[in-house]
């Protein structure tokens, strides 16, 4: 859980957050300050925080704080093109590539290795089911599995 990305916000959530990576549960001794809360250590011996991306840079404001999530994952996403469609034939015959993306890497095709394809760069949103093409062969995705592989080959 995170720091809520708007409304009232305590030091108290921000440190269990920070200690325990969960937001409003777990215990805290006092005080807390907001150096501590920054730089790790202290008497509630906080770990340093969390470098990956993050909505806000946490600061001495309170508002540098919004959506802080400790437990973060820095995992970076792959960019691949690939046509889709409802059909191989049209999954081959796309006119333009789609932007999608898979977490582990891959040759050409994301279906050599299974990996699962998703529709944003953080790797979060699965792609919809059905055929996909990289131009020159076509698999059908369903459910982060690959199936169908065959030429893009049409006559």
């Amino acid at each position: 859980m995170a720091v809520p990305d708007s409304g009232a916000i305590t030091m108290l959530g921000i440190a269990q957050e920070r200690k325990y990576g969960t937001y409003g549960s777990g215990t805290i001794s006092s005080p807390i300050t907001m150096f501590e809360l920054l730089n790790g250590g202290g008497a509630n011996a906080f770990p340093s925080l969390n470098s990956c991306p993050q909505p806000n840079v946490p600061s001495y404001s309170m508002s540098g704080w919004y959506g802080y999530n400790q437990s973060a994952s820095c995992s970076t996403c792959n960019e691949i093109y690939l046509l889709s469609g409802r059909d191989p034939f049209s999954a081959c015959t796309g006119r333009e590539p789609f932007p999608y993306y898979t977490p582990s890497d891959f040759a050409d095709q994301p279906w050599r290795d299974n990996s699962p394809i998703y529709t944003d760069p953080q790797c979060t949103i699965e792609a919809a089911e059905g055929y996909y093409s990289s131009g020159s062969e076509y698999a059908f995705y369903s459910r982060s599995k690959w199936s169908d592989i065959g030429p893009c080959e049409f006559r």
